[in-house]
């Protein structure tokens, strides 16, 4: 079943780059390909940033939250970056639970249909790519606040063309 899915995916690929949609590289004032000292800049430290080594993608992560960062974007409750070298090739933003709850995944995905069209979907998971870049709209579970159980975010991601996993 799950050829069969990355097979529509695959086809799917050439028509939604025959369109000529061009996906946009920004996403909360950073864009695919800055440095981190741009993103310092952006989104001043309190303190260092931790990262760590992700081995899939080769891939250094630097995770922040609002007590991270001097300025933060106010809908944001975390963002997860990804840097191969110097520059960023992933950013994911994941939604505080009041965003969440006024701009649930399907209102998302809407928005986001009618400027890029028709979504590929994977399970609840909505894409739209082009020949360089990927969005990727997703909820992701987080711990509640209250440590009980967890609690759906609206999660989006946005990413070089190589790093999506359903295209390798």
């Amino acid at each position: 079943m799950r050829f069969l899915l990355l097979c529509v995916c695959l086809f799917g690929a050439s028509s939604l780059s025959a369109e000529g949609v061009t996906i946009q590289r920004y996403l909360e004032s950073l864009k695919l390909g800055d440095s981190i000292t741009e993103i310092e800049y952006v989104f001043p430290p309190k303190r260092k940033w931790s990262t760590y080594r992700e081995a899939a993608g080769n891939l250094t992560r630097v995770l922040l939250d609002r007590t991270q960062a001097k300025f933060f974007p106010i809908e944001a409750e975390s963002m997860r970056l990804g840097f191969r070298g110097r520059r960023l090739v992933h950013i994911q933003v994941i939604y505080s639970k009041e965003y969440s709850r006024k701009k649930p995944l399907g209102e998302l995905v809407v928005d986001l249909s009618l400027i890029y069209g028709e979504p590929r979907r994977l399970d609840e998971t909505y894409f739209w790519w082009d020949a360089s870049t990927v969005i990727v709209v997703s909820d992701a579970m987080m711990a509640a606040v209250d440590g009980k159980g967890m609690e759906l975010r609206t999660s989006l991601e946005l990413m070089e063309l190589e790093l999506f996993e359903p295209l390798r």
